[in-house]
């Protein structure tokens, strides 16, 4: 009767041990995915506005964006998903969308609204992420 060896030996055991904290360290966190809070005030011709959902969209495109609504102060926080709050750590595109029409329709102007804004976040890991924006109802006029 054939008799099989199902252990390992210590050095088969270290080595596999070794080269799955190497696999999960290395895709655990994929370039461009930290999160960092982000929370900021947005403002038109200096007044705070509510119900504007803004957007911090990754400049690399390879991530998903994070979106706040400003409440009746203006006051938001950026969020990955309703459980999840931050923003991607990096460079990020900012676009802003007006959510209730009756509030504040038109009030922002369409080069706010477009996917090139112009305007970058930069939201650190260290932080403090606290971004002021202060957008003017004539700038597509400028």
């Amino acid at each position: 009767m054939r008799q099989y060896r199902i252990g390992f030996s210590v050095h088969q055991t270290i080595s596999f041990g070794l080269c799955y904290l190497l696999i999960l360290c290395g895709c655990s966190q994929k370039s461009g995915t930290e999160l960092a809070e982000a929370t900021g005030i947005l403002t038109v011709d200096g007044r705070p506005v509510s119900s504007v959902m803004i957007e911090f969209a990754p400049v690399t495109g390879e991530a998903a964006a994070s979106h706040g609504i400003t409440d009746a102060q203006g006051k938001f926080q950026m969020k990955l998903n309703r459980k999840t709050p931050g923003a991607r750590v990096g460079a990020n595109t900012v676009r802003f969308v007006e959510m209730d029409a009756k509030e504040s329709f038109n009030l922002l102007p369409e080069l706010y609204q477009s996917t090139n804004t112009g305007l970058i976040a930069e939201v650190t890991s260290k932080g403090p992420n606290v971004f002021r924006f202060e957008l003017q109802s004539n700038a597509d006029k400028k």
